[in-house]
């Protein structure tokens, strides 16, 4: 059972960091939606005091919005060269309009999640199947003689 084991954790890993994505929305969702923010140059500059240099994207959860702000409980950010850390801040994040370019949310892409969810299903049957042919049938053996008094 265990090369059934060794492929049940890394398929399920695949199968939830697979599920979810980032779409485009013209206005901020409700307070508590994981959102990512594209900076503008403007907000790469005036912003790295708090979230450091050269950053263009932040992902976080959203804590409130009105019509002059964002803010933004960061989670992680990535650089200008691509490369993408956890943020250590504390508090959360204020992103007046002028500092973002556009807003994404978080959200399940029920396509790819069907998808893998069915490979997964596919996966696990065939796996159990393969165990079941070989291994599944066997009897029980035990050491010594069966027992008893013989001479």
């Amino acid at each position: 059972m265990r090369p059934v084991r060794r492929l049940c954790l890394p398929t399920a890993a695949l199968l939830l960091a697979a599920c979810f994505g980032y779409t485009p929305v013209n206005t901020a969702p409700a307070p508590g939606t994981e959102v990512r923010l594209r900076l503008t140059d403007l907000g790469t500059t005036e912003l790295a005091r708090y979230l450091g240099p050269r950053v263009v994207r932040v992902d976080g959860r959203l804590v409130e919005n009105d019509s002059s702000r964002l803010r933004v409980s960061v989670q992680s950010v990535q650089t200008v060269d691509g490369a993408s850390q956890p943020w250590r801040g504390e508090q959360a994040v204020d992103f007046p309009t002028a500092m973002y370019s556009s807003i994404e949310r978080r959200q399940l892409l029920r396509s790819r999640t069907t998808v893998i969810a069915g490979g997964l299903a596919v996966a696990m049957a065939v796996l159990g199947y393969q165990a079941v042919q070989n291994g599944g049938g066997g009897t029980v053996s035990g050491g010594g003689n069966g027992g008893g008094n013989q001479p």
